[in-house]
């Protein structure tokens, strides 16, 4: 059989087999419908989840570093004979000072007669008397006539309640500055009477001494009568006036070199004293006369005015830094209210208008709390007494906030100057005080140190003066340590003001102080713009001013943020 019949075959064999099959079965079934096939719905794979939004910084978040409080000076030389050098009639440069002005008469007299006073502890008086040297002290204090109220401090002196040495101190500190060395004499120029007193007094005394001479020192230059010929100018110059210029910075010199010897008060006294007395020199360079010809030719009196300011650099430089160190003497020493501080402001604000020394003065802080109730006597005198007499002469009382009311007037007390032991219910009066001191010297670290009291204790301080004080120590922080590093800082931008953000936050509510945060920060923004900031900053600038005049509510305060924001935007005209 060939392969096809076996083909053939083989199929047939099969279908055969197969009908067999069916036959032997029966019949054959109908065909089975198989059911539908189940549809089975299978969800999309879910789309990938866009990630979160970061999580917003929280703006009044305390972090970094928080710079340490620095301790305060420890006074504890003995300065008894350090005006040894300056004593007899042969020290050179004590010709060059010239005598207490006419004003220090009144300073120098003697009362005409004793006072009926009887008053030897330092208690208020008893009513109807005048027996309290406490109660005496004070009045005499809230005389606002100078000569009044030395003659009536100088009538004090009947009192044992009230050590002599610091009325004498007292009296030199608050009399006018070229007088202060004729009142503190006695016990200045007595090694025996200053080594008897209290350290920090002594060196006070010491200081008022060196300052009255310094106040006086660098006074106006000889006078140069006509004609002012190139030939008469020259020879006046190279005479009286380089003669003038030698003895009087000789005699800034001597009396700035027996400064060096001091702490405290002492040292902060001379050292504003000296750095205005060279300033002084600059000043009394310009009063040099010029020849008629050269005021006639812009060109060389633009010249000579130049080559002046050249060579009164060095003095002008030695001026600032004095200045400079003895402001942050006093801020070490947390005092407030000084006739000295004012002044040395007020001269570097003038020869260095674009160091701004009180850049910070125009910042707005709520108002301070008031005082419930009739204030004692020790209070009392802590509100009128300068800061250092108020810590030596007033027995402390508690530590509540009456007595931090009364005392933060004049500055801040050295058992608050940290944060160990400070009890957090003080904050707002403390912050409070921190800040001004802050704006008073361009001294950042006290920003640092109002987030030292508050953090840790946030969930405390939900006021809305605590969150502002707060907010405002946040943009502070990141400026410059002092007025030093303020000065000596290469543009406005590098003064780092402009993190405003807590106080951009408070400015976007309806609270109290919203208007003073907007201010603040547009304030802290034009003081420090970005570098080679444009219109639109300083347009963004006038709008926070504008806005921030909707929000305050003193008068005064809304025309303050009216001005600036018209400032703003000329600012940002001249930018375009």
């Amino acid at each position: 059989m060939n392969s096809t019949t076996r083909g053939v075959f083989g199929r047939g064999t099969v279908l055969f087999g197969l009908a067999g099959l069916v036959a032997c079965g029966g019949e054959v079934p109908p065909p089975v419908t198989p059911p539908p096939a189940r549809t089975v719905e299978v969800a999309p794979p879910p789309k990938p989840e866009a990630p979160p939004p970061p999580a917003k910084e929280d703006p009044f978040a305390i972090t970094g570093t928080l710079r340490p409080e620095p301790r305060p000076p420890v006074v504890g030389r003995d300065v008894s004979s350090a005006l040894e050098p300056a004593k007899g009639p042969n020290v050179a440069w004590k010709k060059a000072i010239p005598a207490p002005p006419a004003v220090c008469k009144a300073y120098t007299e003697k009362p005409k007669k004793k006072p009926a006073i009887a008053c030897d502890t330092f208690l208020a008086s008893a009513p109807g008397k005048n027996d309290g040297a406490g109660t005496l002290l004070a009045e005499a204090l809230a005389e606002p006539n100078p000569e009044k109220r030395d003659a009536r401090l100088r009538e004090l002196v009947a009192c044992k309640g009230i050590p002599e040495a610091e009325l004498v101190a007292l009296r030199g500190t608050l009399a006018p500055p070229e007088c202060a060395d004729t009142i503190v004499a006695p016990f200045a120029e007595s090694s025996a009477k200053l080594g008897a007193l209290d350290k920090r007094l002594a060196h006070t005394i010491v200081g008022l001494w060196l300052a009255g001479n310094l106040a006086r020192a660098v006074p106006a230059i000889p006078r140069m009568s006509p004609p002012f010929t190139k030939e008469a100018v020259a020879k006046f110059t190279q005479g009286p006036i380089k003669t003038w210029f030698s003895t009087q910075a000789t005699a800034v010199d001597e009396l700035s070199k027996l400064g060096a010897s001091l702490e405290g008060q002492g040292r902060a006294i001379v050292a504003i004293e000296a750095g205005l007395a060279d300033m002084r020199f600059v000043e009394r360079a310009r009063e040099v006369p010029i020849p008629d010809a050269w005021k006639k030719d812009p060109e060389i009196a633009q010249i000579y005015q130049q080559a002046l300011d050249q060579a009164m650099e060095p003095r002008k430089v030695r001026g600032r830094d004095a200045a400079l160190t003895g402001l942050h003497d006093f801020a070490s020493l947390g005092i407030m209210q000084d006739a000295r501080v004012a002044r040395a402001r007020q001269l570097l604000s003038k020869l260095y208008g674009g160091s701004r020394i009180d850049g910070l003065d125009g910042l707005l802080l709520p108002p301070k709390p008031e005082a419930k109730g009739p204030a004692s006597l020790e209070h009392t005198l802590l509100r009128r007494l300068p800061f250092s007499f108020g810590e030596r002469l007033v027995k402390e009382p508690a530590h509540d906030a009456a007595y931090l009311d009364a005392v933060l007037d004049q500055g801040l007390p050295p058992a608050f100057r940290g944060t160990n032991g400070v009890d957090v219910a003080h904050f707002e009066r403390l912050a409070r005080a921190r800040l001004e001191l802050g704006k008073l010297y361009f001294r950042t670290l006290e920003a640092d140190q109002v987030l030292a009291l508050a953090k840790g204790n946030e969930g405390k301080l939900t006021s809305d003066d605590a969150r502002f004080y707060v907010a405002l120590a946040l943009a502070l922080r990141h400026g410059p340590e002092g007025a030093a590093a303020m000065m000596k800082a290469p543009s406005p931008a590098a003064l780092a003001l402009r993190h405003t953000d807590a106080l951009d936050e408070l400015a976007k509510g309806s609270g109290p102080n919203a208007g003073l945060a907007a201010f603040d920060a547009a304030w802290l923004r034009m003081l420090s713009p970005a570098e080679g900031a444009g219109a639109d900053y300083f347009t963004d600038v006038a709008r926070r001013f504008r806005e921030a005049e909707a929000k305050l509510v003193s008068p005064a305060d809304k025309q303050k943020a009216r001005e600036r924001a018209a400032l703003a935007e000329e600012t940002a005209k001249a930018a375009k």
